[in-house]
């Protein structure tokens, strides 16, 4: 296998360790970044189960608020 020399007193297998070492990290962070955007899916897709009951509830909330005039009806 053909190895420039471009660092000051780094070998080859010092350079190939060092790249190997960048790979891996890269791909754990490349990982990483799957599993939260799996988890963020996740969690969006619970949110939209939940929506109906919680735009109820502040409708509700805001109904009570105008009733007792504390908050000023939306014209």
């Amino acid at each position: 296998m053909f190895c420039m020399r471009r660092g000051r007193n780094r070998s080859c297998g010092e350079r190939l360790e060092r790249d190997k070492d960048l790979k891996r990290a890269l791909d754990k962070t490349r990982m990483q970044m799957i599993a939260w955007k799996e988890r963020f899916v996740i969690f969006m897709e619970s949110l939209a189960d939940v929506r109906p009951f919680v735009s109820l509830l502040f409708s509700m909330l805001r109904l009570l608020f105008v009733k007792h005039g504390n908050v000023k009806k939306r014209t």
